[in-house]
């Protein structure tokens, strides 16, 4: 639970001596809720370097925990980056104050902005955070429970590599240049995607992998899985009940992107879907009450 709000004084831009006190609320990263002024307590796990965008604006990015939960930072002060980096580099705990936490739109999940107010130093909190505890192996999942795990959660999946595509060069909306390459991971329960950034060719269809410290990513509303520079891939020897059924192992071929105007909508249907397990059921609203209380699947 967060603490309670502490007072934080900052001058004030008029003429005014008297200094104007915000109200601060406290987080670990597993606390964080959207604020606009919020003091954030974890550990730096990754640091991206300084990048320009359109317009000359130049910013940095990197990526927080408390051992429990991962967040994404983002920073438009270039000059607050040598903290960022000594903190990470020495392993120690940084406190970030005045910085905003936002939702993002594109992923479903919080997000943490340090603008030209935010100030970081050593927390006054006594808990102690080691990267042991966070690169060790994450929290242990199946591939079923993915579904319902929080965005940029840092967790551990063992699986059999059922489909591995063609590696693509990529270009990122800042303009960087990326290698990716798109994997199916399947283990007794469920299939998924997993997406390899720069380190392709690390893994082999056919093999078994425990991947350790993968993130939690989501896009287009489906929850999916993305190599790191934290994480480990680690060979297995088997994982028992793994289907060989090709029609399951096909499910990240690249598909076409199609671009333009809708000019008319002919016809619509409608479609009441299982939350459950995602099935077409019957347009009966009654049925659909049924189904989500009875289906296991």
């Amino acid at each position: 639970m967060a603490s309670p709000p502490t007072a934080m004084t900052r001058e004030s831009n008029s003429n005014l001596s008297t200094p104007v006190k915000y109200s601060a609320a406290e987080y670990d990263i597993n606390e964080i809720q959207i604020d606009d002024n919020a003091i954030l307590h974890g550990l730096i796990t990754e640091l991206s370097p300084i990048t320009v965008r359109t317009g000359n604006c130049k910013y940095f990015s990197g990526m927080m925990t408390d051992g429990i939960k991962v967040v994404r930072f983002i920073s438009s002060q270039p000059s607050m980056r040598p903290s960022f980096k000594k903190r990470r580099q020495q392993e120690s705990p940084i406190a970030i104050a005045g910085c905003h936490i936002e939702a993002n739109k594109f992923e479903f999940s919080l997000e943490v902005r340090a603008g030209k107010h935010a100030t970081i130093s050593q927390p006054q909190k006594t808990k102690k955070l080691k990267v042991d505890d966070i690169t060790s192996e994450g929290s242990f999942i199946t591939i079923y429970q993915l579904i319902c795990t929080a965005i940029n959660q840092s967790i551990t999946v063992p699986g059999k590599i059922v489909n591995v595509n063609v590696s693509a060069n990529v270009t990122t909306k800042t303009g960087t240049k990326l290698k990716k390459q798109d994997c199916a991971l399947q283990d007794t329960s469920r299939i998924c995607r997993v997406v390899l950034w720069e380190d392709v060719d690390k893994i082999k269809k056919g093999q078994c992998y425990k991947l350790i410290n993968t993130l939690v990513r989501q896009y287009d509303g489906a929850n999916y899985l993305s190599i790191s520079h934290i994480t480990k891939i680690e060979t297995i020897e088997s994982i028992e009940l793994v289907s060989d059924n090709e029609e399951l192992q096909e499910i990240c071929e690249a598909m076409p992107i199609a671009e333009g105007k809708i000019s008319a909508v002919l016809n619509t249907d409608e479609y009441q879907v299982c939350i459950t397990c995602t099935g077409n059921v019957n347009s009966i609203k009654d049925h659909i009450r049924q189904c989500i209380v009875s289906c296991y699947s």
